[in-house]
């Protein structure tokens, strides 16, 4: 009777733990792209002219918001890089009052679109009912302006 040599069986158990983890991890990317498009509650599609798409959970545009803010939705793939990208808190004078970076919660690297969230921390809070916006930003590791993007979303200081 021969026997199987020991790197054959290594060989064979690497094969199987990798098939486990890839179904493993594609289960959960479809779970959370199934969560992503059945979001409970409201959300906002925000289009930018040169396609660039958000759809935002919270805060929706012209809601009343609190230090910290969290910031949830989904984007398109190519708003990440490295599965980030930059968000600022500006007051109604244009004055960046606070900046952070947005996360995807899964896999980034898909043109589809991946959930985020952010949470930002407004210093020199505006006075109750003062206006101000998010800007969620199009990452752009290669600083070249024409791959800039950006979203603008109205809120409201408590």
């Amino acid at each position: 009777m021969k026997t199987t040599s020991p790197i054959l069986k290594t060989s064979i158990v690497i094969i199987i733990i990798a098939g486990i983890i890839f179904f493993w991890v594609s289960m959960r990317q479809n779970d959370n792209r199934q969560d992503a498009k059945n979001g409970s509650g409201s959300s906002a599609v925000i289009d930018h002219k040169s396609g660039g798409l958000i759809e935002l959970k919270s805060p929706l545009p012209g809601t009343r918001v609190s230090s910290p803010i969290v910031i949830k939705g989904t984007a398109s793939g190519s708003w990440f890089y490295e599965g980030s990208f930059p968000v600022e808190v500006l007051d109604s004078n244009r004055a960046i009052i606070g900046k952070g970076i947005a996360t995807s919660t899964f896999d980034w690297m898909t043109m589809g679109f991946i959930p985020f969230r952010a949470s930002i921390v407004v210093k020199n809070k505006p006075l109750s009912g003062t206006a101000g916006s998010i800007l969620l930003k199009r990452d752009n590791p290669s600083g070249d302006s024409t791959n800039d993007q950006a979203i603008e979303v109205p809120i409201i200081f408590n």
